[in-house]
């Protein structure tokens, strides 16, 4: 018996030197001026929840998105091409059109492949889209969409520059939370995007 109450001695030590020098785990009162009895101490263990982590693991699928569509452009691989992308350039439908689809898939690769993933701070998203985007004033935006399994497409891509003397002015609308126009499910920035 005696162990059990010097076992239960101990913890109350620790609870009230947790209390004092942990305050996140000092204990509640019961009301506004009854402080809670060192007996009947209810720790609150900090939160170890990491912000973000939803959001860095949909920009690594976006990524990944983003560099097989680069290479798909680099190699020409028009088969790869329409795996990844939502839609494709009306030059790229219309085989008749083959050098121009090619000089476009030129034209994608060249400039995409001066990015960095690094450089792609923002990311937005929902269970239909994703919109990654730079800091300005020079903003790239990708654009993303996803199905019901969660696979992402590309949708397009923009480069803008931003007015600098008007630097709350952004080029993109960018504000994906309160701008669907419609109320389809799609932003007005990614819808803008749809042929």
């Amino acid at each position: 018996m005696k162990k059990y109450i010097a076992i239960a001695i101990a913890l109350v030590v620790v609870g009230w030197g947790f209390s004092n020098y942990f305050p996140e785990f000092s204990p509640k009162s019961a009301g506004n001026d009854t402080p809670s009895s060192p007996l009947l101490t209810t720790f609150y263990a900090p939160s170890f929840k990491l912000p973000g982590l939803e959001q860095i693991g949909v920009k690594g699928m976006a990524l990944d998105v983003w560099e097989k569509y680069l290479d798909a452009a680099k190699n020409h691989d028009l088969i790869k091409i329409k795996e990844l992308s939502y839609q494709l350039s009306s030059q790229c439908t219309d085989p008749d059109e083959e050098a121009e689809c090619f000089q476009l898939m030129n034209s994608i690769y060249f400039f995409g492949s001066t990015l960095k993933s690094d450089d792609f701070k923002y990311v937005e998203a929902d269970n239909k889209q994703v919109i990654m985007y730079t800091d300005g004033p020079d903003r790239s935006i990708l654009y993303f969409t996803k199905d019901t399994s969660g696979n992402m497409k590309l949708l397009g891509v923009r480069v803008c520059s931003e007015d600098q003397e008007n630097p709350q002015l952004t080029c993109a609308d960018l504000n994906v939370y309160t701008r669907d126009d419609d109320g389809d499910g799609w932003w007005n920035s990614t819808e803008s995007l749809f042929r």
